[in-house]
């Protein structure tokens, strides 16, 4: 049977195919080295709909000198979390893509950036599980850092991509530390490890922040 033609927000097509993945092993304390192999395929509508584990990206951009740290603001048309300040970029990994493309990808579509040519490190794995009356999403995400040099004001984000994204801004990563903690509720959430080793990454680069 053809698929109907989706028509809607980019990054919201249901019929998008993730793979899917073992649940990880108890006891992982919200990390993991290695997701394994796919078990399978699956529609996204399907996989949040009956929480499969399936893979993620999330893209931090800092820009050092100012010790400062870009968010974006979730479109209204998200399924998950609109209208909320958040990672980024960030973004599913579809079935037959890598982890390190998704991530170009990502920041490319959201932020407009032009990403290929960006120092992007990878920092490690976490275990996420998020749910609503609607949807059920188990991820591992893939963390990457990528530190902006120049001027803040040579990154102007114009051409964002709008049905994603609606605003995008540079906050002192101080700032962003402290919502998180307090748990604001203008900010996604972020589990106390991942907000943890994120934070202390940044520490052993940046000196307090």
């Amino acid at each position: 049977m053809r698929r109907a033609v989706y028509s809607g927000p980019p990054g919201q097509d249901p019929s998008e195919l993730f793979d899917i993945y073992p649940a990880p092993r108890p006891g992982h304390g919200g990390f993991v080295e290695n997701t394994g192999n796919p078990i399978g395929t699956k529609e996204r509508r399907f996989v949040h709909q009956d929480g499969d584990w399936h893979r993620a990206v999330h893209v931090w951009l800092t820009h050092p000198r100012t010790k400062s740290i870009v968010l974006q603001k979730r479109s209204k048309y998200k399924d998950t979390n609109p209208n909320k300040w958040d990672v980024s970029s960030a973004g599913h990994i579809t079935h037959g893509d890598g982890s390190s493309d998704t991530a170009v990808k990502e920041v490319e579509e959201e932020l407009g950036l032009e990403a290929g040519g960006l120092p992007m490190e990878y920092l490690f794995t976490a275990v996420s599980q998020f749910s609503t009356d609607r949807v059920a999403c188990n991820e591992f995400q893939d963390v990457y850092l990528v530190e902006l040099g120049g001027e803040q004001s040579d990154y102007r984000f114009d051409r964002m991509g709008k049905t994603e994204v609606s605003d995008v801004s540079f906050v002192p990563i101080s700032l962003l530390r402290q919502r998180l903690d307090e748990a604001n509720v203008d900010f996604v959430a972020r589990p106390e490890q991942y907000r943890k080793r994120f934070f202390e990454i940044l520490r052993s680069r940046y000196g307090e922040v």
